[in-house]
């Protein structure tokens, strides 16, 4: 599974608990029968560093909502006597997530 696939799970999950609302928008998703259903969108969420990456920053006290095992990728270098070969290596990791709800626009000043 990707992490947008476990990012969606997620996102769903949250939003049936009541933690987070819908977009208005609608997903058309195949259910178990084989039928189109429309299924309304999740609220987005995101790390603590996408949202910095968006121009956006936690808000002061807040706490995530989310704690989801994600995929990470990380080069790793392996050393050898005679030469030096990077590989790509793929692990789980603890990330947190913060929904839109719980960030504000970071100021121009502030960096």
């Amino acid at each position: 599974m990707t992490n947008e696939q476990i990012l969606l799970n997620v996102r769903y999950q949250l939003m049936e608990e009541g933690k987070i609302g819908s977009t208005g928008s609608f997903f058309e998703m195949q259910g178990e029968d084989g039928e189109l259903k429309k299924v309304p969108e999740p609220e987005e969420i995101h790390s603590f560093s996408r949202w910095k990456e968006y121009g956006y920053g936690v808000k002061r006290g807040e706490k995530a909502i989310a704690k989801v095992e994600i995929w990470k990728y990380a080069d790793a270098k392996k050393k050898d006597d005679e030469e030096t070969e990077e590989k790509e290596r793929i692990f789980k990791k603890a990330a947190f997530f913060f929904a839109s709800s719980q960030v504000e626009p970071l100021r121009e000043g502030k960096r």
